[in-house]
């Protein structure tokens, strides 16, 4: 989950103090913006939920790994000092 003033390094890859493995691939990254997220949630609760249902919430306009990482580096979430695990 982001928004337009926060991310999350889970997605990056292992973050441990100054040791970073970032799990590094061309692809995009499954992420929901949290307005998508609050308005799927208000959705379910207007909906006839059977018990165990499952919904994957995914944004149709997903950032790539590298804007991604690019977006966490900016606002100095990611240790300078990284090792790239394709």
């Amino acid at each position: 989950m982001y928004d337009s003033k926060r991310l999350i390094s889970a997605r990056a890859g292992v973050i441990k103090g100054p040791l970073c493995l970032v799990a590094f691939h061309e692809g995009n990254v499954p992420t929901v913006e949290v307005t998508g997220l609050a308005r799927a949630i208000l959705n379910a609760c207007e909906r006839d939920v059977h018990d165990g249902e499952i919904m994957h919430l995914v944004d149709d306009n997903l950032p790539s790994q590298r804007e991604y990482l690019a977006g966490l580096q900016r606002r100095g979430m990611l240790p300078s000092w990284r090792i790239l695990v394709p």
